[in-house]
């Protein structure tokens, strides 16, 4: 099994490409969805590199569908997690909000994540101005976030 190089990058840096692939996943699933295919196919688990996972899920919502991503580090613990919805993100503490905020991101960040599930158990603790133009606010849950940014 090949080694892992190990490598510093800003979560800043990577926020816009895990962007980016949450948009490339959601339009997948589009497909997936319009073909009857949704449910295993976006419950997966694909291997991306020798070096880490990245898990999607569905969190089904009452107004909507979110596409949730895990990023899973070489020493097989969460290196971030993001939930996509509509209109913004739910992000773990590992995201730079000041960042997102400058590029205009609706984003809510939440902590303590060990996996995509504890989404739902947890409660915002910042959020970019975009966000807080939807109405998000700290100390509000992540689920009720979410709801927001349908």
């Amino acid at each position: 099994m090949p080694q892992c190089a190990q490598r510093s990058f800003s979560l800043a840096v990577l926020a816009p490409l895990v962007a980016l692939l949450c948009s490339a996943l959601a339009l997948i699933l589009v497909a997936a969805s319009a073909r009857g295919q949704v449910g295993a196919a976006a419950q997966r688990r694909a291997e991306s590199t020798a070096c880490g996972v990245v898990e999607m899920k569905e969190l089904r919502l009452s107004e909507g569908t979110a596409l949730a991503v895990e990023v899973i580090g070489a020493n097989d613990r969460p290196l971030a997690i993001l939930v996509r919805a509509p209109k913004g993100f739910v992000v773990c503490a590992n995201f730079d909000l000041k960042a997102l905020e400058s590029r205009g991101v609706a984003a809510a960040s939440v902590q303590g994540l060990k996996a995509i599930d504890d989404v739902l158990q947890a409660r915002i603790v910042g959020t970019t101005k975009q966000a807080r133009g939807l109405g998000i606010t700290a100390g509000m849950s992540a689920p009720d976030a979410l709801l927001k940014l349908m």
